[in-house]
């Protein structure tokens, strides 16, 4: 049986520091935009 979350651990240093802010903050600009689509039409 694989530990997936262990894996990830291990993979995710080097990842996040270059993915990780770049996505988080791409997905959050995203939620704002369709908030203000849902409350201005």
């Amino acid at each position: 049986m694989v530990d997936y979350s262990e894996r990830v651990w291990y993979v995710d240093p080097s990842l996040d520091m270059a993915i990780g802010p770049k996505f988080s903050f791409f997905v959050e600009s995203l939620w704002d935009l369709s908030l203000t689509l849902t409350v201005f039409p």
